[in-house]
């Protein structure tokens, strides 16, 4: 959850669009209570800070969530071009091996 967390944080940077709570709870559809426990976790880590009611991503965690993306697409990739999965699953599939 921690990645896909990191990866929500860059597409809502790239987006300009805020980074609040409440956008990263309905976006990864979770309760307050994992959100304030994701953010905690990943601020400790030094992913992310807290900067005027919204989450940004560190230095370090922005290269962290490319590094979860170019994973994501080398998986859809690899899926497109050397197995039989169908091009409707690759996402889906790509979600559970890049966090492997």
């Amino acid at each position: 959850m921690n990645e896909d967390t990191l990866k929500l944080l860059y597409q809502l940077e790239e987006e300009s669009i805020p980074s609040t709570i409440q956008n990263i709870e309905k976006a990864l559809k979770i309760s307050s209570g994992k959100t304030d426990e994701l953010i905690t976790t990943l601020e400790k880590t030094g992913l992310i800070a807290r900067v005027d009611n919204k989450i940004e991503l560190t230095t370090e965690g922005r290269n962290y969530s490319l590094q979860v993306i170019r994973n994501h697409r080398l998986w859809e990739k690899f899926l497109a071009d050397e197995t039989s999965t169908k091009e409707v699953d690759w996402h889906t599939e790509a979600e559970h091996a890049e966090h492997t």
